[in-house]
């Protein structure tokens, strides 16, 4: 017999007993049904509140991982702008090294890259 079934079976036998004024009685396999729905729920009531702290610090540390994301993407974006800077600091020199009518000298190539550091722009002079 279906749980809902029974349950309503014996609401039903219940109710009956009082409307009829008779002392209610229930089956002993009745009896015993509740006792085991009973625990039942309680144990339910009991995994429920074990998920629901579980379920809580999950929570807590997706928080904190999302909030490490974040910092590693603000990492991640402070290296990757150095390396933009870097990358155009290399082509600068590379630039400075090719126009050997200029007789560019180690300190011009230094002062071009040092200059471009500071102010990030994308010519040396």
């Amino acid at each position: 017999m279906m749980d809902k079934k029974r349950l309503e079976e014996i609401k039903e036998a219940y109710r009956w007993t009082i409307d009829n004024s008779l002392v209610p009685r229930l089956s002993d396999s009745d009896t015993e049904w509740l006792i085991n729905q009973a625990e039942r729920a309680l144990k339910n009531a009991q995994d429920l509140e074990d998920m629901d702290r579980q379920l809580l610090s999950e929570q807590k540390r997706i928080m904190e991982l999302e909030e490490e994301l974040k910092e590693l993407r603000a990492i991640y974006s402070d290296i990757n702008r150095e390396r933009i800077r870097y990358k155009q600091t290399l082509k600068e020199i590379k630039v400075l090294a090719e126009y050997d009518e200029y007789e560019n000298t180690l300190e011009q190539v230094y002062n071009c890259t040092k200059k471009h550091w500071k102010v990030n722009s994308n010519e040396c002079k």
